[in-house]
């Protein structure tokens, strides 16, 4: 690590002071980069990774230079004197490198802090430089922009801070988490001007709660139409946490979950609603923001939107049906899940659809005809194909590729299958069967063998 010449390009220039909410943020991650971003929150920094900055070649001077300033033993009298000779001045080498190491951490910390000061104002317009033209500072400079941006908000035009609130619209693809983040920005620099006359108070927090209710519900409207309007009967003290909290847990739910439905059907939502609502709040209560989960055989709650970037999805093979009904994408686990069931309980759907939503294996929002749908792509076959056209015994070859396979990938059913077509092994064969097989050769396999 570095504070050497800095490699990143130069930073967004800062034109207006009006500006300066939403150009702080950018401009705070590229000095994260350059590890100065402390100086200019942190009054008086230290970095405690100072003396992680000395090159090698300067911390071989300090240690040489210390070992030359202590004079040489001679030889003692006895073994014991000499050895306690040697331990004191090992003592005082060391103690000459401590000095020597916080001097030039002292050194290193004012060069990091003259190039954090060169660094903002060269990211300032000439006529904001003026004024910080007399502070040297990093945090002092800082200090007096962001005071300088709320002056300037507070005489701002109510009416354009406002417009700004209320032009934050719904994107339905991105998270819960980066669109409150969109609108809390708006909010707050408009509920600072609106109400910076006045004192602070319980009161006055009261209100700009129940403000900031009132325009995060009016922005989430259009999204959730009749479940919100429950939720504003069933919680009359109106207070902002509890709205965000409830827009997190239903923004990834799909829309036929967040309308009316029949009585019989609506039980049976309410049962998958219910289990969402207690897994997005507890996720909630570890952070403010939502985070991805991964799917086991055991439960299902993520949507591709929510998956990580190092997970691997079935993007592929989702249809245009689902994304125009407002399905879930359909992940590899889930598609595992479904193998699994339809080897269980054939190709009965509505059994499978029961089965795989009471046991959290698939998402609620699945339709008998997407679960065929989507495993007839899955088998790579015509729905008139019979899977079963191939029966009998396995081929030596093929019970060959079964078993490293099996090692190698487990029980995913279809990707073996994959695997197996390229090779033109497995021709013909159900993903029933091949799942079935996997199953018995797995039962018959010692762990040593499986690992």
């Amino acid at each position: 690590m570095s504070l050497g010449v800095p490699t990143t390009p130069p930073p967004m220039l800062l034109a207006a002071i009006g500006d300066f909410e939403t150009w702080y943020v950018g401009f705070l991650d590229a000095a994260e980069e350059l590890n100065l971003r402390e100086y200019y929150t942190t009054k008086e920094y230290e970095d405690p990774d100072l003396a992680d900055y000395i090159s090698p070649a300067k911390m071989h001077l300090i240690t040489t230079n210390a070992e030359f300033a202590e004079p040489y033993l001679h030889p003692e009298e006895t073994v014991a004197a000499y050895e306690n000779a040697l331990h004191r001045r090992k003592r005082l080498v060391n103690d000459r490198i401590t000095v020597a190491v916080i001097a030039e951490c002292a050194a290193i910390k004012t060069r990091a802090a003259r190039r954090a000061a060169q660094h903002l104002r060269s990211a300032l317009s000439p006529g904001l430089r003026d004024c910080v033209r007399t502070l040297h500072s990093p945090y002092d400079m800082w200090k007096a922009l962001r005071q300088r941006s709320e002056d300037a908000t507070r005489d701002s035009d109510l009416i354009e801070l406002f417009d700004r609130v209320s032009s934050v619209q719904d994107d339905r693809y991105e998270s819960a988490g980066a669109f409150c983040s969109r609108l809390e920005d708006a909010i707050d620099r408009y509920t600072k001007a609106l109400f910076r006359p006045l004192a602070a108070s319980a009161e006055g927090d009261a209100v700009v709660d129940r403000l900031r209710a009132t325009l995060l519900a009016q922005a989430v409207g259009p999204r959730f139409h009749d479940t919100l309007r429950d939720w504003r009967l069933g919680n009359p003290s109106w207070d902002y946490g509890s709205l965000k909290q409830w827009v997190y847990t239903h923004w990834r739910l799909p829309p036929s979950l967040q309308r009316s439905e029949g009585a019989g059907q609506q039980r049976k939502r309410k049962r998958a609603l219910d289990d969402l609502d207690s897994n997005a709040a507890n996720r909630h209560q570890a952070s403010s923001l939502p985070v991805a989960a991964t799917c086991d055989e055991t439960q299902y709650i993520s949507t591709a939107s929510e998956m990580s970037e190092n997970e691997e999805g079935d993007g592929s093979s989702n249809s245009k049906d689902d994304e125009e009904q407002g399905h879930a994408w359909w992940t590899d686990g889930e598609c595992q899940r479904l193998v699994e069931l339809v080897a269980r309980h054939g190709r009965q759907w509505t059994t499978v659809l029961q089965k795989g939503i009471s046991n959290k294996m698939l998402h609620p929002s699945r339709t008998e005809g997407s679960l065929r749908s989507k495993y007839t792509k899955l088998c790579h076959l015509e729905k008139s194909l019979n899977p079963q056209m191939v029966s009998g015994a396995y081929t030596a070859a093929e019970m060959a590729f079964l078993e490293k396979a099996l090692a190698k990938y487990g029980n995913d059913a279809p990707r073996i299958a994959a695997k197996a077509q390229a090779r033109g092994l497995l021709a013909g064969r159900g993903l029933e069967g091949i799942y079935r097989k996997l199953q018995r050769m797995r039962a018959g396999m010692t762990p040593q063998a499986i690992i």
